[in-house]
């Protein structure tokens, strides 16, 4: 009964590794599509087209492995039972062998790593590992390098591409059925502002899901959650998109037999130039909703490698391509998910860039490289903005230098619209790198950061391009308050006053409701300046300049939403934050206990979202901030 259960075992393992090679080992063409199905689908779904020779062939494999195991004698336990389990639980996906290029060693490297990451002691006892690798060693080498072999496999592939619509609709009809209930629940809290509205154990559950902490509470997992349900229906649209598509990827492949029949081969090399075309786009776009899958679980390595793969696979078509999709695109998924949520996507986003941004793309594409550079250093000063102590230096001083290497091929003649975009991102990398700068640098780098938006400002108008001109004057603002509180006294107040003019002149032309986001940024930048001009004026004024400042700030959030933006919120409230503990410290405040409660309750809102890994600097600020707070609540005499 346990050889049959045994042999059993080994022939469904067999089976699983058949159908992976099928989909590992396509010709020309078929590559994409392999890695569409493998990217969407369970080997299970292709088991289900297995016909008869191709089970054959999984009896083969089934009695070398059988064979292999039985040569080995130094397992722990019973040699029989041990290897068959080591193998099935350590399968491989048809997407890891395709990651690993189809090489034995490193795909079986894979599945090992694979088995220590379960937890069972005997899988990665050392004698247990080496008959391991000596059982599939030889039976990988069959599957993906024997011609012959593989050969066998084309009926079972061309099968799959034809019936890939209607895999691909079962898929979409899984996604459709979320279960528990959970699709009501998501368009609840697409919804919904009243937190008692879902019970928290629906809302836990749902946590688990995307990969969110299931002990949290309410007030902490409904903002989230909100951003996953918006995420999620954007990533449910891509899906059911995708059988359409493939339906008509199969139509064309149709009347490319059709004209074989024919003899037209002219037409055959058409069709198949748009199939092999088409074939590419799919798959990308299937990397693509796995990439947006697993960033929506919070697994940003895991979307970065789908997203390489993606981009290296036009290659075939056009050289500069990959290049093309890095910067103009998938660079972009993983910057702006950094930019919501603080996490790695900063830093994948600039890795997907560095391998591609040589020289060689230099020559080839000056622009293309331009812009790669300019999109580089936008997601290295975001790091270094978010990263304490010299390492976000660095970052900061390498943003710096990829604007600067932009600028090279954007002169202000030929490109003047990208060298003012270029420059404006120089100028508020310059000011954050001052700030964090000690002495006679600090001074210079502020200067320069100012000099920057000036000289945009001769490029540009408020005539010819008011938008662009509006971000210069909020930028300017910027960079003169940076240098203004870091200036003496009289002059320095001579240039906050010339940075409120600017913020003031930016929201002449970025209002509420033409451009939400822009305004609340610039109301930012405004209760910044009036806080610091309020912290040094006494009396009544200075109290009136921060109230304003205070206002200013909550204008901001009014559109810098927890949901929306939970990065900017944060930052916002740790501004009203140092606000309010200013005005308890005021020479004319009375009172200081509710300035400082209002004050410990913003920085505590700003410290759910700092994460002290992903976003050490301002985490390591607002926790100083929060000591100082309450230390001065501390002091207070008794009621």
């Amino acid at each position: 009964m346990i050889a049959r259960i045994l042999d059993d075992q080994y022939l469904h393992t067999a089976n699983l590794l058949v159908c992976a090679g099928t989909l590992a080992t396509p010709v020309g063409a078929l590559t994409a599509v392999g890695t569409v199905v493998a990217g969407a689908l369970s080997l299970k779904e292709v088991a289900k087209r297995m016909r008869p020779e191709q089970k054959g062939m999984a009896g083969q494999i089934a009695k070398l492995l059988k064979e292999k195991t039985a040569e080995q004698t130094h397992l722990k336990g019973d040699t029989a039972i041990s290897l068959p389990d080591m193998v099935a639980v350590g399968m491989p996906s048809a997407q890891t062998i395709i990651d690993t290029k189809q090489q034995t060693k490193p795909l079986i490297d894979a599945m090992v790593a694979h088995l220590a990451k379960l937890g069972q002691p005997d899988y990665t006892l050392s004698q247990n590992v080496t008959a391991f690798r000596a059982v599939l060693h030889p039976v990988f080498e069959k599957l993906l390098n024997d011609a012959a072999f593989t050969a066998q496999l084309g009926p079972l592939r061309e099968r799959i591409i034809l019936e890939i619509p209607d895999m691909l609709r079962e898929m979409k009809g899984g996604i459709d059925r979320i279960e528990d209930g959970m699709a009501e629940i998501l368009a609840h809290l697409k919804s919904t502002t009243d937190p008692d509205a879902l019970p928290l154990a629906d809302l836990q559950k749902l946590a688990v899901r995307f990969g969110l902490p299931e002990d949290a509470d309410k007030a902490t997992l409904l903002p989230l959650l909100r951003d996953k349900a918006i995420e999620y229906a954007a990533l449910k649209s891509e899906v059911d998109a995708i059988p359409e598509t493939m339906r008509n990827l199969a139509n064309l492949k149709a009347a490319a037999q059709d004209a074989i029949e024919r003899v037209d081969l002219e037409e055959v090399e058409n069709l198949m130039a748009m199939v092999h075309e088409t074939e590419l786009e799919e798959a990308a776009k299937s990397s693509e909703i796995r990439a947006n899958t697993a960033l929506l679980r919070g697994k940003v390595e895991d979307a970065y490698r789908y997203l390489s793969a993606a981009a290296d696979s036009f290659a075939a078509v056009d050289p500069l391509e990959p290049a093309r999709k890095r910067i103009m695109k998938y660079s972009g998924i993983l910057r702006k998910h950094g930019l919501r949520y603080g996490d790695d996507g900063l830093r994948y986003a600039a890795e997907l860039l560095n391998l591609i941004l040589d020289a060689a793309l230099n020559t080839a594409d000056p622009p293309l490289w331009a812009e790669g550079q300019n999109i580089l250093a936008n997601a290295l000063q975001e790091q270094g903005i978010r990263t304490l102590g010299v390492e976000g230096t660095d970052l900061l001083t390498a943003s710096v230098t990829a604007y600067r290497r932009s600028l090279e091929a954007r002169n202000r003649t030929d490109h003047p619209l990208e060298f003012a975009m270029t420059l404006n991102n120089l100028a508020n990398a310059l000011s954050e790198q001052g700030i964090r700068t000690q002495g006679a640098d600090r001074a210079d780098l502020l200067a320069q950061a100012v000099t920057a938006c000036r000289s945009i400002l001769e490029v540009i108008n408020r005539v010819n391009r008011p938008v662009e001109w509006a971000m210069t004057q909020n930028n300017l603002a910027t960079a003169l308050t940076d240098q203004g509180i870091r200036t003496q006294r009289s002059k320095g107040a001579d240039v906050l006053a010339e940075a409120i003019i600017a913020c003031r002149s930016a929201l002449e032309v970025r209002t509420r409701v033409d451009y939400p986001e822009q305004w609340a940024m610039t109301q930012k930048n405004l209760g910044s300046i009036l806080a610091y001009q309020g912290t040094h004026t006494k009396g009544a004024e200075g109290t009136g300049l921060l109230a304003q400042a205070v206002t200013a700030f909550r204008n901001a959030l009014e559109v810098q939403t927890r949901a929306d933006h939970p990065v900017d919120w944060a930052m916002t409230q740790e501004n009203i934050a140092i606000c309010e503990k200013t005005r308890a410290d005021h020479d004319s405040c009375n009172n200081p206990l509710p300035h400082l409660t209002a004050a410990l309750e913003a920085v505590d809102n700003a410290l759910i979202i700092y994460d002290p890994e992903h976003m050490s600097y301002n985490h390591a600020k607002a926790t100083d901030l929060r000591d100082d707070i309450q230390a001065k609540v501390d002091a207070l005499p008794p009621a």
